[in-house]
């Protein structure tokens, strides 16, 4: 008969506590890593749609002023790519922009300057769209 005393090693109940310990944090960084990758996609759609409101505001502010009179007070959907001079790419379809050209509200300001707002939204409709004021000098 052998002696159970001097055998040394870990006891099925040590086992599967330590188990159960590497499965909730293997759970637990799959999460982690899932909410960033999701987080890291929603922040680049997000960074897109900033950058193409910019662009189209840097657009608008080298267009001849006469040109950007012709949209004075009406809010008009443009085509992204004939806005910005750029050919048509598969991954600017997945965005649509508004632009809206209004005088400033302040008096003195409406001689020289014409503000424009231009709104930009992914086709997903989870994000929010991008909102972006500027002013083009007359």
């Amino acid at each position: 008969m052998t002696k159970w005393k001097e055998e040394e090693g870990f006891s099925l109940v040590e086992v599967l506590v330590a188990m159960a310990l590497l499965t909730i944090t293997f759970i637990v960084s799959v999460h982690l890593v899932m909410n960033t990758v999701t987080q890291t996609t929603k922040i680049n759609r997000s960074f897109s749609s900033v950058e193409l409101a910019d662009s189209i505001l840097d657009a608008y502010q080298t267009m001849p002023s006469e040109e950007v009179k012709q949209g004075l007070n009406q809010t008009k959907s443009i085509d992204i790519a004939s806005t910005l001079g750029l050919d048509a790419d598969d991954r600017l379809t997945k965005y649509s922009a508004q632009v809206t050209v209004t005088e400033p509200a302040t008096i003195e300001l409406k001689e020289h300057l014409l503000k424009v707002e231009i709104i930009v939204q992914s086709e997903n409709l989870k994000d929010e769209p991008v909102e972006l004021e500027g002013y083009v000098e007359l």
